[in-house]
């Protein structure tokens, strides 16, 4: 954020029917558009509000009639041009060129336009404004929207449609004039806004998540692990690895050792080396057909306890078909002479038909359905023993290829034990080693999969401990920052009040509707749009005089207050409202002037009247001519160009 945040209009130009009908300097301090009522003031009010991305005009007949607004502005550090269309529907975009207005004008591609929304390659004209201004890019707590120039000058511009207890200029669009926006408005420009609160509750909301990711991983590791080895967390397992290792190295010379011993003795039987090599093959080969002949039986036999139960499940089936059957045709019998109900005789009826509900009931149409799902099962049932028994069948054939395998390796072991039975006790040793070597190469497996588990476990028991710890110092520095959010609150509601109840009193009119005397502060709330006066009871006009009382407090604020970001501008459009006489708002002017007078800060107050003070008639603080008789401020038929000719 900049030091002093300011905006001043320097030169304010309207285009249409192919001419320039309004074209005028403005100036640092106040400055005062005057002229008759319905002379256009208000309209150019509008213009320098809508060119600064303002939206919801009703514009005139005559505006409506125009082409574009330019603008000159300067902001800290830079000047810049801006263009608008004028439209009443669609908002268009705002184009921006750096550089005074008579430079840019004559360089059209210099031009850039910027949307109400970013893009993916541009910001958006809000966000140009507000890298310019001084202003920080703020979102609503709340709803997460952005807060826009439109926002802003929503709270600058005083217009006359606006309720004079309202701070914000009226929303045409109800649904749009959101409390949370007001409020984030109110308080980013007044210094009270929660961004680094903001930025420390996505960190807190980030940390959070993390905390609650590694601490489930934490949990369920340790939940994991301590089943395989329930001393997990008091294990030692670098030293238990190094202890493998060490066996490992001792069997791996031992079998080193005897490898060289047999390797003397097969140099001395190179002979039988090709046909010991011959029945390891063939010995390995029957060892894998054996397997494959254990495991086909294996799934025979599964497969045959299978079908065994889906045909005890068809029989049982078949049973309670026939049963049912019996039954019916038992029940069927009984021939009913009276109702069960009331007693009353029943009426003979027709073959085949129920005698209490007279329903056809064929027994031909009953047992037909019946017969066909007996048939069904029984054929299952005939299927099911069929592959039941070549299933027992194959079980049976690999049974005997089992043993006849398991012969024919036993044979091809007892000729190669006859070939090197001398060297068996060697090759017994080295099997032996080459065992405990296996046992521990898994051992060591295992341990590396513990360490490293429990280097996985600390690291992240370490950071949930971070975690906490860091979130209780968020939630410390969230807790300062409220505490002290609030008592910069406090303070801007009361500065600002007092300065505004100073103004107030002021006012030169004694009016006997009011209660001034009993006013014990003012009353504001951005969220709430309001603006009023503790206790005291004011007037109409005097509630008028209050507003703009409100918007010198709170320009005297922003120069006083190095953290205030209020521009210091203000388009002032509604200080003769609600019947205040002459005097009033005259003295106003005069309060106005006075102030400004002493500051030597960039500010900037744009004011309309109808009734200037003949002090102030034509002096260094008017902006044109005033504007008295046709044609009045937008000059769309040349007049003002002809009368200065």
């Amino acid at each position: 954020m900049m030091d002093n945040p300011y905006l001043l209009l320097k030169r304010l130009q309207v285009t249409g029917h192919g001419r320039i009908v309004y074209d005028q300097p403005f100036h640092t301090g106040i400055n005062i558009i005057r002229g008759e009522n319905s002379s256009g003031k208000s309209t150019i009010s509008d213009m320098i509000f809508y060119v600064l991305g303002g939206e919801n005009i009703e514009w005139t007949d005559e505006a409506q009639s125009c082409e574009y607004i330019f603008a000159e502005f300067d902001v800290p550090e830079l000047t810049i041009s801006l263009k608008r269309a004028i439209s009443s529907e669609t908002p268009p975009p705002v184009e921006i060129c750096e550089g005074p207005l008579d430079e840019t004008t004559k360089f059209v591609m210099r031009w850039s336009s910027y949307g109400r929304t970013r893009t993916t390659n541009k910001e958006s004209f809000s966000q140009f404004m507000f890298d310019r201004i001084g202003f920080p890019q703020t979102k609503s707590n709340d709803s997460h929207a952005n807060v826009t120039m439109y926002q802003i000058l929503r709270l600058l511009y005083g217009d006359q449609n606006t309720d004079s207890t309202s701070i914000f200029r009226r929303e045409r669009q109800a649904f749009a004039d959101r409390l949370d926006i007001r409020r984030c408005v109110g308080e980013m420009l007044l210094g009270i806004d929660d961004l680094q609160g903001h930025e420390l509750r996505l960190e807190q909301i980030e940390k959070t998540k993390q905390l609650a990711s590694k601490k489930s991983r934490y949990e369920s590791l340790l939940e994991a692990v301590e089943t395989t080895d329930p001393n997990f967390t008091l294990s030692n397992y670098k030293e238990l690895l190094k202890e493998a290792q060490g066996k490992q190295y001792d069997i791996e010379e031992s079998i080193e050792e005897a490898s060289k011993q047999v390797q003397q003795r097969a140099e001395r039987k190179k002979e039988e080396n090709s046909k010991i090599r011959q029945l390891e093959k063939e010995i390995s080969k029957k060892n894998k057909e054996i397997e494959d002949a254990r495991r086909s039986i294996e799934s025979l036999s599964i497969n045959i306890a299978d079908s065994e139960i889906f045909l005890t499940s068809l029989e049982s089936n078949l049973r309670d078909l026939k049963a049912a059957s019996k039954t019916q045709e038992l029940i069927g019998s009984v021939t009913l002479a009276f109702c069960p109900i009331c007693l009353a005789d029943l009426s003979p009826t027709k073959e085949g038909c129920c005698p209490l509900c007279k329903t056809n009931n064929e027994r031909d149409a009953n047992t037909g359905g019946r017969i066909r799902y007996e048939q069904e099962l029984k054929h299952q049932i005939s299927e099911s023993k069929l592959i039941c028994e070549r299933r027992k069948q194959k079980v049976i054939e690999e049974q005997a290829n089992f043993k006849k395998l398991r012969t024919a390796r036993n044979r091809l072991l007892d000729q190669l034990k006859t070939i090197i039975s001398p060297t068996v006790h060697f090759d017994a040793r080295i099997s032996q080693l080459l065992k405990d070597h296996g046992y521990l190469t898994r051992q060591i497996e295992d341990l590396t999969k513990l360490e490293s588990l429990q280097e996985e476990v600390i690291k992240l028991e370490d950071e949930v401990t971070q975690l906490a710890r860091d979130l209780k110092k968020i939630e410390k520095k969230l807790k300062k920052l409220k505490d002290d959010q609030e008592f910069r609150r406090n303070h801007c509601q009361k500065r600002i009040g007092d300065l505004t109840i100073e103004i107030l009193h002021e006012d030169i009119v004694d009016n006997n509707n009011d209660t001034l005397n009993d006013a014990t502060g003012l009353v504001f709330s951005f969220e709430k749009d309001f603006l009023s006066v503790r206790q005291g009871r004011l007037s109409a006009s005097t509630q008028a005089f209050l507003k703009n009382s409100f918007y010198l407090g709170l320009l005297k604020f922003a120069i006083e207050d190095d953290q205030c970001r209020l521009p210091k501008f203000f388009i002032l459009d509604n200080i003769e409202d609600k019947g205040m006489v002459p005097e009033r708002f005259r003295k106003f002017h005069h309060l106005l002037i006075d102030y400004s007078k002493k500051i030597k800060i960039p500010h900037q107050v744009i004011l309309t009247t109808s009734y200037i003070d003949e002090e102030l008639n034509n002096s260094e603080y008017c902006v044109g001519p005033s504007y008295d008789l046709p044609p009045y401020t937008l000059d769309l038929k040349g007049e003002w160009t002809q009368s200065k000719s």
